[in-house]
């Protein structure tokens, strides 16, 4: 008599076929919270009020459009604005957030080629007065203090980001990868307290 060693946990398998033919799944699920809480927290309103850019009367999309799909992109995983268009060809995606569709890569960079030094440093203003108003938040739920800290540790870091080709700004320096290649040489400013970038 042959003993039985199979675990009463598991069950024989059984031949399962997978497949990908209903409408309205998503692989962006996770970016939907996000959708939330940059709906909630107003980002496009205050990219639209606080970064002001005139685009022509027959323009469909705004700077402040190409910015919040662009930083929504990028926390999805995207490295390039083909990618933003990539993770934004989702239907469910576009349809959670709102959009009817949205712009192909040459209007991203045609927009983004728009942007002057000014506008630059009214979304660094802009990017501070957010972090500032979810820390007060923050603060009033009782799940962080950093608003009131007196002091608070700022890690200032570079790295070495490798270009190929001809980029403008690039230049031989120290790089430990790939020692005389071109390269930029970020310097970065790190909050230690939330672990947050807070200029880069």
């Amino acid at each position: 008599m042959k003993k039985n060693t199979r675990s009463k946990a598991r069950a024989r398998t059984k031949k399962v076929h997978i497949q990908s033919t209903e409408r309205g799944l998503t692989s962006q699920a996770g970016l939907i919270p996000v959708v939330k809480f940059l709906k909630k927290r107003g980002l496009l309103d205050a990219l639209e009020t606080f970064v002001p850019h005139a685009r022509g009367s027959n323009a469909v999309y705004q700077l402040s459009d190409a910015m919040y799909l662009t930083v929504l992109g990028f926390i999805a995983g995207a490295s390039s604005l083909l990618k933003v268009v990539a993770v934004w060809s989702d239907g469910v995606l576009r349809q959670a957030a709102g959009w009817i569709r949205i712009p192909d890569a040459t209007n991203f960079a045609r927009i983004f080629k728009e942007v002057n030094a000014e506008q630059i440093s009214l979304m660094e203003a802009l990017q501070h007065r957010l972090r500032s108003a979810l820390w007060k938040d923050a603060l009033r739920a009782g799940t962080s203090k950093v608003a009131v800290l007196r002091e608070m540790w700022i890690d200032v870091d570079s790295t070495v980001n490798t270009v190929f080709g001809h980029q403008e700004g690039a230049a031989k320096g120290y790089n430990p990868q790939k020692r005389g290649a071109l390269s930029y040489h970020p310097i970065m400013a790190f909050c230690c307290e939330t672990k947050e970038v807070l200029q880069a």
